[in-house]
């Protein structure tokens, strides 16, 4: 027979055991959410100084001069595309980090992936994304991103028509 101690002493093991469980999911939950905050405010910051940068000649100069030291002398159309890279890069990583979390929908990772296929065949955007402050997953999706549509354009080249003395388009036949 169970005494009313025994049933006492059970309820209290079993409501520690819910409340530790409950206390370790809020836990997870608001580390989970101040990492999305951190992110989202790095991400913001980097935004707006990309910004600052497209909207003044002088702000891009000097600020490509203190990050991109390495490309001093180059084609100013060359800081314009590598400003214009990290504004659409940004968001594209942080889209990546919220669907991670699943804080965004399937869709959104979908598109962000379109664009990035486009963008990593890019060997100037490529660089940027695997020797700046993206994180390792994005870099890594990047790659990816990348193998594949090198093996996709070597598969396009094995496959062209051969053209052949004979039949060059222009030729007249006499």
């Amino acid at each position: 027979m169970i005494t009313a101690d025994w049933l006492n002493v059970v309820l209290a093991g079993v409501n520690i055991v819910v409340t530790a469980f409950i206390a370790l999911a809020v836990h997870r939950a608001s580390k989970r959410s101040a990492r999305m905050e951190h992110d989202r405010g790095i991400k913001d910051a980097w935004i707006n100084i990309d910004m600052a940068a497209l909207q003044d000649p002088d702000n891009m100069r000097l600020l490509d001069q203190l990050i991109h030291a390495d490309q001093q002398g180059t084609d100013p159309d060359a800081s314009r595309r590598r400003w214009l890279a990290y504004m659409v890069l940004n968001p594209l990583e942080a889209a990546g980090s919220g669907a991670k979390f699943g804080h965004l929908p399937d869709a959104v990772l979908d598109s962000s992936e379109r664009t990035m296929r486009g963008l990593v065949q890019h060997d100037d955007v490529y660089a940027l994304i695997q020797g700046f402050v993206y994180s390792m997953e994005f870099r890594a999706r990047c790659a990816e991103l990348r193998k594949a549509w090198q093996e996709d354009s070597a598969r396009l080249v094995q496959r062209a028509p051969a053209v052949h003395a004979d039949h060059l388009p222009g030729d007249v036949a006499g």
